[in-house]
């Protein structure tokens, strides 16, 4: 199996996936929860495909995530995904890409299968020690200053 980087899948022509209206996008940003900023290591592969990337979050939630990606993943397709954690923890699932954006730089939205309960209060627990360590960092140059 062969690995590639984001960057040396970049020279693929780019195609851009349009939606068909306005109604289908915020189908798709319905979310029970909010997702956070995490910039993590992920693997991924889109199902079929013996070519296994690795790029970067951009936002995580239990529910799905949104990752840099190749120009080959396109709306509807099944990605088997390896999501590394801020505490360097990691865990395996598939989702089905839900929308793509970008010119040169593309992102996707991938909604995961059902994760277990275990895995996902994991990732809100990494969310939340992650802001909390932002804001005690913040709160702490604040006092510095004063």
């Amino acid at each position: 199996m062969k690995i590639m980087t984001l960057e040396q899948s970049i020279a693929i022509q780019p195609t851009l996936t349009p939606q068909t209206s306005l109604q289908e996008i915020s189908r798709y940003d319905r979310r029970y929860m909010p997702r956070w900023p995490m910039e993590s290591k992920v693997y991924y592969r889109i199902k079929g495909v013996p070519v296994i990337f690795k790029t970067r979050l951009r936002d995580l939630n239990p529910a799905g995530a949104a990752l840099r990606v190749s120009s080959d993943v396109h709306p509807a397709q099944r990605l088997e995904l390896k999501i590394y954690l801020p505490d360097n923890t990691s865990f395996e699932t598939e989702g089905d890409v839900m929308w793509k954006r970008g010119c040169r730089c593309f992102h996707a939205g991938v909604l995961f299968d059902c994760l277990p309960q275990e895995t996902q209060e994991h990732i809100v627990n990494c969310a939340y020690s992650s802001y909390e360590a932002l804001f005690w960092m913040e709160d702490e140059a604040q006092q510095r200053r004063s």
